[in-house]
């Protein structure tokens, strides 16, 4: 045994040698063979170069073969292809005719084995003849290096129109396309891979490029073209997130900023410089109208959801709310505004029900107990607006019906208790809303509410209520805005002053109870829109809004006006608020989103409020605030015209564009980045800032990692009826009108509760404004606004009116 053992050891090792001798002996036998094989083709063209007998053309392969030797079968490839001696460069750039032939015989056999020989040959006499030629046609990538150019693994298809013999069918490393030909005129054409996640464009966008050479006698005809593969911009818009609808400060330290989210109400708290979103009920609101607050704990708010309107408790230090219900028998449409006396038991809380009846209620923060009907003669058709002078005397104002008229309604009282006020002038048919200065002791107080009938003008009272009185003076006034009473017989009002063709916002005025109104010495002309008002007392006051320039903020300190304006640039003003006499807080829009600030110097300068601000203020949040099918332009100054690429990209689909693809990569060039922007019309490109760019890599999205925010115009719309009462539901569109734009019609939104529709539009440039068609309907009701916008805001031309955005532009159904 042991014997045995011994003699295995010792054969076993010696049979693997002489197993792996033989093998090798094999393979190199074989490769000999091959080698053979391959000296044999390059012997054979070499004698045909000598004599010129039958030679191939040059340009690729020229000749497959399959010879067997014992039981071994091999194949042998010969390419040839036309080379230069003594130059850098390839045939394509060195800018002569070929010298020499680069001949290569590559032979395989069984399991991947193969071996290589080359060698080079002198072009035969007679082989180049004045009927042909070469053709060299150099691909380039996007950096513009040739010789760098390495063919994707599914290689660049190539064809010749009229064919030529031998051509190659891919671009081959290094990318020059290099053939002889007969001489004539040739198209050709590059076509992407098929199966390639980015198509390969070149620098017009062109998936598939053709370049024509003519191919002189006995010489080299040349063409360059740019070919890469495109990448792709991701897309996003502006943040559907809103906050223009108001800022208030009900109590010292406590502010908020109201807003919509989608189809939701966005309630952001300032609670002594600590931000945070307010919680509401998931699906129950669509918009929040008013906040008041009858302690630092319990504050009531109103608005409006799927269901009408509605009425919630919030509480300020959590944050949280609680829906109240509605006593019964009360429906409403919407409830406008609410109205927490301080100190007071209750608040009170007016609204609508389809605009048919007003409704007037009386809350705790937990339970409400309607207050109407009232005694009288007058039928409260709505009730806009209401404002206290002290825990027992408030007033809430609106429209009603004597028989068959229209009148102004005033109501007097508090709890549930009130009662129609008599003495308003008989030509108010309709009052919008009122503000009452805090009565001290028994000192007397003014209320003014805004009229915008028989004449947009102003009434006041300055003896309770009792009586009621227009103005024997008053500025020339279109829109009747805010209005903010100080004392007893101080008030504050914003209107538009008309002169001719030419409306400015102004504040107004007045120190003896509303008898006379004026324009303050020193308050700046030629100002925009005034959209919020907020006065501490006569000599302290900050306004906002917008012009022409963009965002507006404004301020009252002793007798001296100014104004100024927020950081950045296109952000405007739809709110502001203050709770001292050094904090104030201001809300509005900007093209990418939406932006909130705080002063602490009354609004003598802003900050934008971010960092521990919720998102929707310092953030985008949402998927965008836009019209349904909205058109992108894109462009790039290096494009071979120079001119820039003015492609519009649309969709049909409720869904707006996601993704540009397919784009050139202009890399490695001075100013190659890409510009987008909304809209069709290249020639309403929007100015630089408002023009939304980023540099595009081949195979790759951009910008990586996120999206390129398209920037917007925001446009706001209130559908009203003829008494200037909400239409909820009405079916909008905006339709593009001016010259020179392709035609479009967008889709808005449906107006919500209190008639209010928000969209984002393309702007078009500064001095060349889109101009829109608004269109409402609403069952047999419907009515038109013609719109311009711009970069630099809304115009409404509608009897020569100017709406700055973001100022909800009435379109009246009827």
């Amino acid at each position: 045994m042991v014997a045995m053992t011994i003699l295995l050891i010792v054969t076993i090792p010696l049979a693997y040698l002489m197993t792996s001798i033989t093998q090798q002996s094999a393979t190199a036998k074989s490769r000999i063979t091959a080698e053979g094989i391959a000296e044999h083709w390059l012997e054979y063209y070499n004698n045909l170069a000598l004599d010129n007998a039958s030679f191939p053309n040059p340009g690729g392969v020229v000749n497959t073969s399959t010879s067997t030797v014992g039981t071994t079968t091999y194949t042998a490839v010969i390419t040839m292809q036309w080379d230069q001696t003594g130059v850098n460069g390839n045939l394509c750039n060195v800018g002569s005719v070929p010298q020499i032939i680069d001949i290569l015989a590559s032979v395989t056999w069984g399991q991947g084995n193969s071996v290589q020989e080359s060698t080079v040959a002198n072009p035969p006499y007679g082989l180049i003849t004045p009927t042909t030629g070469f053709l060299a046609v150099q691909v380039d990538k996007a950096s513009g290096v040739g010789q760098a150019f390495t063919p994707p693994s599914q290689p660049i298809n190539v064809s010749f129109n009229p064919a030529i013999t031998n051509a190659p069918t891919t671009v081959p490393d290094g990318g020059c396309i290099f053939v002889e030909a007969p001489t004539g005129t040739y198209q050709v054409t590059l076509s992407s891979p098929t199966g390639s996640p980015f198509s390969y464009v070149d620098d017009g966008e062109n998936t598939t490029t053709t370049v024509g050479v003519t191919v002189p006698a006995e010489a080299t005809g040349y063409g360059a073209v740019s070919y890469d593969q495109g990448g792709a911009i991701n897309v996003g818009y502006a943040s559907q997130t809103s906050l223009a609808d108001g800022v208030t400060c009900p109590l010292s330290g406590l502010c908020f900023t109201l807003g919509r989210e989608g189809p939701g109400a966005l309630v952001i708290e300032d609670n002594g410089g600590t931000w945070s979103t307010v919680t509401l009920p998931t699906g129950m609101v669509s918009g929040v109208t008013s906040i008041g607050c009858l302690s630092t704990s319990l504050c009531v708010l109103s608005g409006f959801g799927p269901s009408g309107g509605l009425l919630l408790g919030l509480n300020p230090s959590s944050g949280t709310t609680t829906p109240i219900t509605l006593p019964t028998g009360v429906t409403a449409t919407d409830l406008t505004s609410v109205t927490c006396p301080s100190s007071g038991a209750s608040c009170v809380v007016t609204g609508t029900a389809g605009g048919i009846t007003g409704v007037l209620l009386s809350t705790n923060g937990t339970t409400a107990v309607n207050a109407l009907p009232v005694t009288g003669t007058t039928t409260v058709v709505t009730l806009a607006g209401s404002s206290c002078s002290s825990p027992t005397q408030c007033f809430a104002v609106g429209t009603g019906t004597v028989g068959a008229s229209h009148v102004g309604v005033v109501l007097a009282g508090s709890g549930t208790t009130w009662a129609p006020v008599t003495t308003v002038p008989s030509s108010v048919t309709a009052i919008n809303s009122i503000s009452c200065a805090t009565q001290g002791g028994a000192a007397p107080f003014m209320c003014t509410a805004s009229v915008n009938s028989a004449g947009t003008t102003l009434l006041s009272t300055t003896n309770g209520g009792s009586n009621w009185s227009l103005p024997t003076t008053i500025p020339s006034s279109g829109l009747v805005g805010p209005i903010n009473c100080t004392g007893a017989l101080s008030c504050f009002a914003t209107l538009e002053e008309v002169s001719g063709s030419t409306t400015s916002g102004v504040v107004v005025t007045t120190t003896n109870g509303g008898t006379t109104w004026s324009v303050p010495s020193g308050f700046p002309s030629g100002l925009g829109a005034i959209t919020a008002l907020s006065c501490a007392s006569t000599t302290q006051c900050v306004f906002a809004g917008s012009n022409s320039a963009g965002d507006l903020t404004g301020q009252l300190s002793g007798t001296t006006w100014s104004t100024g304006g927020l950081p950045g640039s296109g952000t405007f003003a739809s709110g502001v608020a203050c709770d001292t006499t050094t904090h104030c807080v201001a809300a509005g829009e900007s093209p990418t989103g939406p932006l909130a600030f705080v002063s602490s110097n009354y609004g003598s300068t802003w900050t934008q409020a971010n960092g521990t601000a919720p998102a929707g203020i310092g953030t985008l949040t949402g998927t965008g605030l836009s019209a349904l099918g909205l058109p992108l332009t894109y462009a790039n100054v290096q494009d071979a015209a120079g001119t820039g690429i003015g492609v519009p990209y649309t969709t049909s689909t409720a869904a707006d564009p996601l993704v540009i693809g397919n784009l050139y990569p202009f890399v490695g060039a001075t100013g190659a980045a890409y510009s987008v922007w909304a809209g069709d019309c290249t020639a309403n490109q929007p100015p630089a800032g408002y023009v939304a760019s980023t540099l595009v890599q081949p195979g790759q999205y951009a910008p990586s990692g996120s999206s390129l925010t398209v920037p917007l115009s925001y446009l706001a719309l209130r559908m009203v009826d003829s008494n200037g009462q909400p239409i909820s539901g009405a079916t909008v569109t905006a339709t593009v009108t001016t010259s020179g734009c392709a035609s479009h019609v967008f889709a808005l939104p449906s107006s919500q509760s209190d008639g209010l529709v928000e969209a984002g539009l393309p702007m078009g440039a500064s001095g060349s404004p889109l101009a829109y068609t608004i269109h409402a309907s609403s069952g047999a009701k419907s009515g038109t606004a013609q719109i311009s916008m711009s970069a630099s805001g809304v115009q409404v031309t509608t009897t020569n009116v100017t709406y700055p955005y973001p100022i909800p532009v009435p379109v009246t159904l009827s």
